[in-house]
């Protein structure tokens, strides 16, 4: 019955783990416990295998586009968990000669797909 309060919480400690290195949480709807500490190294630790996955498609896609991190002007980081510092890190590292958008992370799906609906109508190869 408290799932969506409780993915709330977690929402609302990712995105604050993102802006300080640590932070007070608590479950009071749950328990009258007090707060605790979670470190933003915690966090990073606990989501190693979804990072270093994240990593392992990023090479596979520039590989299959036949060109090498250096080829890339623009990094695009889309959706709310791209803000998570050590994503944005991975970025950074992994196409050090590129400007990483600061721009849309929430709408960058959309208009991604906009962009290429105009381009299939354009080309002919509407489907």
């Amino acid at each position: 019955q408290l799932g969506h309060t409780h993915l709330a919480c977690v929402e609302a400690s990712k995105i604050r783990l993102s802006d300080s290195k640590s932070i007070k949480i608590g479950l009071d709807y749950l328990s009258d416990r007090p707060k605790m500490t979670v470190k933003r190294t915690e966090f990073e630790n606990f989501i190693k295998k979804d990072v270093d996955a994240i990593k392992d498609k990023i090479n596979a896609a520039v590989k299959d586009a036949g060109i090498s991190a250096d080829d890339v002007e623009l990094v695009v980081l889309t959706g709310g968990s791209s803000q998570i510092p050590c994503i944005i890190d991975i970025a950074n590292k992994m196409f050090p000669n590129s400007q990483i958008s600061k721009n849309d992370e929430m709408t960058s799906v959309g208009m991604g797909l906009a962009y290429d609906a105009n381009r299939r109508k354009n080309s002919g190869d509407w489907q």
